[in-house]
């Protein structure tokens, strides 16, 4: 929670420097926001060493090889978000270009 208002509160800082003092715009906000997300990524380091310095990372690599026995119940999951994934950008992409290009759904 304290990263995120750490990462609003900047946020909301930096945007009008960039904005209005820099004369970047729209350039700005993003730079802006690049920015922040490059400081919370230090401070969840930082944060996560200074609190977690006993954890040792250690993954075994039984854990990263995959199984002699794929299991197909995790394909079928997979498989029906990479559907759902699809289904959605193609529903996005023929309302972007038919309601907010001002044209008719041809229905």
């Amino acid at each position: 929670m304290v990263t995120n208002l750490l990462g609003a509160g900047l946020n909301i800082l930096l945007d009008p420097i960039f904005i209005y003092y820099f004369q970047m715009g729209i350039k700005g906000v993003a730079l802006a926001t690049v920015i922040v997300q490059g400081v919370i990524c230090v401070w969840g380091v930082l944060f996560f060493f200074a609190f977690y310095r006993k954890i040792i990372l250690l993954i075994p690599l039984i854990f990263i090889l995959p199984e002699m026995f794929p299991s197909y119940a995790v394909y079928a999951i997979v498989l029906a978000e990479l559907i759902s994934d699809i289904v959605t950008t193609l529903t996005n992409t023929i309302y972007f270009n038919y309601f907010f290009i001002k044209k008719k759904l041809p229905i």
